[in-house]
């Protein structure tokens, strides 16, 4: 510190005036070495350029895809494909005729299902059906083995099966190798009887088969059941009485109609259809022939089949097979349901 009582008062405060201005200058130098260089600088070509050039690029390819938008259509997301689903069916073998020519037209209208068929007499299929059951679907000539399946799955606790449904009704007829049939069967075995001919007539087992109980029926409503020179022999099933009958074993057989016209019949069977040795009985003289069917495993894929099987179509190609349609709402304008 200056001490102006030593150096009297004017230099005291020139002196004073020095160390300030040296402190200020010193305080500037050291401020101005601090700042930023804030003075522009322009930019290089070669920047300019890249410049330039990533505008371009980028407005150009906003244009490419804006025009694209306008005169290309874009692509719309392709819907999600279907998964293709197997459907397992277990069908009494009288449906070997209608079933295939149902699932060659169920194919082209869902093509994402595909049916395979297991063909065999209803008692067998149901006896599969309780040890193991791989189907999704019944398909039965008789109600007996539908409603005890049924039965027994609400025995269990739980609706583990659908509730069965009717899918067509089915046609008695009388055929024989034997005999030449006419449009009057009952005519003919009156005369057979006046001449004390023994006659032999097998029909499947009434207690499984409800075309058995179907001939039982039309036997008493031709007042042929009393008579003590008719011999019945029951079969197992529809499939062991058409053979019998055709083998000759019996002089006459109550078998179905779709027996005699499946596609699938032998030489001999189309030798008796062309020369009329089967004759189709009125229903009005036996009681309705039921086919059940049942869905063992509910789907989407086992309702679609269901919904087809009683559609009009479907009908119609029961029908062509030799059965009675259902008359439902969807087939009430076929001829058979008039």
């Amino acid at each position: 510190m200056i001490d102006c009582n030593m150096y009297g008062q004017d230099r005291c405060w020139q002196s004073k005036l020095r160390t300030l201005q040296g402190c200020a200058l010193l305080v500037a130098g050291l401020l101005g070495g601090c700042q930023p260089d804030k003075s522009p600088v322009a930019p290089s070509p070669e920047t300019s350029s890249q410049a330039s050039q990533t505008y371009t690029t980028a407005a150009s390819e906003q244009v490419s895809t804006r025009g694209a938008s306008v005169t290309e259509p874009i692509a719309a997301a392709s819907a999600p494909t279907k998964r293709s689903v197997t459907l397992l069916i277990a069908a009494s073998t009288n449906l070997n005729s209608a079933l295939p020519v149902m699932v060659e037209d169920f194919n082209r209208l869902h093509p994402d299902i595909t049916l395979k068929i297991t063909y065999d007499t209803s008692d067998k299929l149901a006896a599969r059906i309780r040890q193991h059951n791989n189907f999704d679907i019944f398909l039965t000539a008789s109600q007996v083995y539908t409603q005890d399946l049924y039965a027994a799955s609400q025995r269990r606790g739980g609706s583990r099966y659908g509730q069965p449904f009717i899918y067509a009704r089915g046609q008695l007829v009388l055929y024989s190798t034997k005999y030449a049939l006419t449009d009057t069967p009952t005519q003919l075995l009156d005369d057979l009887l006046i001449q004390h001919a023994p006659l032999q007539i097998a029909l499947s087992d009434p207690e499984l088969s409800p075309y058995g109980r179907a001939a039982q029926a039309w036997l008493v409503n031709q007042n042929f059941a009393s008579s003590t020179q008719i011999q019945l022999q029951p079969y197992a099933n529809l499939i062991q009485t058409f053979a019998a009958t055709d083998q000759g074993l019996a002089d006459f057989g109550f078998i179905s109609l779709a027996q005699v016209l499946s596609k699938a019949r032998d030489n001999t069977v189309r030798k008796a259809t062309e020369t009329r040795s089967y004759a189709l009985l009125s229903k009005a003289d036996y009681p309705p022939i039921l086919h059940e069917g049942m869905v063992l495993k509910p789907s989407a894929a086992s309702q679609q089949f269901v919904s087809y099987l009683l559609s009009s179509k479907g009908q119609l190609l029961l029908t062509e097979a030799g059965y009675l349609p259902v008359c439902g709402d969807n087939s009430l304008k076929l001829p058979a349901c008039s």
